[in-house]
């Protein structure tokens, strides 16, 4: 008990106050500590350097090295992603070849998953069973069991998998093509674990949600081809696709900026029904009709998310991998909110 009081004490002491333009830091008592609630940031770190770590924003303040504060070591070399399911969180650490898992309530590591090569994003499927993307080429979804933490199988996908989204009747996961190239996204049945169809989209799919209407939505980055001295001899647009769910069949595809932009990133509003995409600033699109609207946050960001709780929209800054950058919390309608100072670029968030 003793050890605990300690941790939280530490911890609130550690806690880092937001930029000038944010709310006055809220300073809570040990006894309020709960990392189920909030926003949790995974942060990359620098290749190499085995500094990747994860941060916590409550309120007005933002807490960084939690991880570390906790369990007494880092997570490991390049965070590339976090996902929390039931009770827990899932850190990826890419170029570690393993997923730390903690308890989301006090944050104390619980396991490690490895087995795995190069690891990308993970999904809860259910209460028993996770996926997890991995491999640059080629591309394999493993299969984990959630109560030993061991990956029991693999499904073959693709050339660089990377973002999954779940419909409640199949999984679709983006190909991106890794070192090599695709244009597919896979889509598995959860009860087999097996492929049962792939749909050609665009370039490079990055990214996928799903909309209130139970369609899924891919980002396609557009792909860029190199001469044998890595100079650009052919680039072909970013789009976004609409897939059906119910044919599992392409319903249109609409062209995102300009050939060259290689757009990543689009998040879904809590009520599904606006797509907001991020390529040299954050626009909205209208799922009833598929048309763009005006430009909600002119900001060039690294990435972005929707909190699904109050439809504020959170994005990163990271000008360099080497000193700390930056969370940006704006609201609805784009009105800067907030800027949290994470650790070493930030890239992607979790929330209750």
């Amino acid at each position: 008990m003793k050890s605990k009081w300690l941790f939280a004490m530490c911890a609130v002491v550690a806690l880092a106050s937001c930029k000038k333009d944010d709310p006055e830091e809220e300073v809570m008592p040990p006894a309020s500590l709960d990392y189920r609630s909030g926003v949790l940031v995974s942060n990359e770190g620098a290749f190499g350097a085995s500094n990747g770590s994860i941060s916590w924003i409550s309120g007005g303040s933002i807490t960084n090295d939690l991880f570390n504060n906790v369990n007494s070591f880092n997570p490991g070399d390049v965070v590339q992603s976090m996902a929390r399911h039931n009770d827990r969180g899932y850190v990826v650490v890419n170029n570690g070849s393993k997923v730390e898992v903690v308890n989301l309530k006090d944050f104390t590591s619980v396991g490690t998953i490895s087995g795995c090569d190069y690891p990308r994003y993970f999904m809860g499927v259910d209460d028993n069973k996770g996926y997890l993307t991995n491999g640059s080429t080629p591309g394999h979804v493993m299969v984990v069991d959630l109560t030993t933490l061991q990956i029991t199988s693999q499904i073959e996908v693709g050339q660089g998998p990377e973002k999954m989204a779940y419909n409640g009747t199949y999984v679709f996961v983006a190909n991106s093509g890794g070192w090599a190239f695709d244009n597919r996204v896979a889509v598995i049945d959860p009860a087999t674990d097996q492929v049962v169809q792939f749909i050609e989209v665009g370039d490079r799919p990055q990214d996928i949600v799903v909309d209130s209407q139970n369609n899924v939505w891919v980002m396609c980055a557009g792909d860029t081809e190199y001469d044998e001295n890595w100079q650009i001899i052919n680039e072909t647009e970013s789009t976004l696709v609409k897939i059906n769910s119910s044919t599992l069949a392409v319903d249109g595809t609409v062209t995102v900026g300009v050939v060259g932009d290689h757009a990543k990133h689009l998040e879904v509003s809590p009520d599904g029904a606006t797509i907001y995409v991020e390529n040299n600033g954050v626009t909205p699109l209208s799922v009833s009709n598929g048309e763009f609207g005006s430009t909600l946050i002119n900001d060039d960001l690294h990435s972005i998310h929707v909190n699904p709780n109050t439809g504020e929209i959170y994005g990163t800054s990271v000008p360099d991998y080497v000193s700390p950058n930056d969370v940006i919390r704006f609201s609805a309608s784009g009105a800067q909110e907030a800027t949290f100072e994470a650790g070493i670029a930030p890239n992607h968030m979790v929330f209750e």
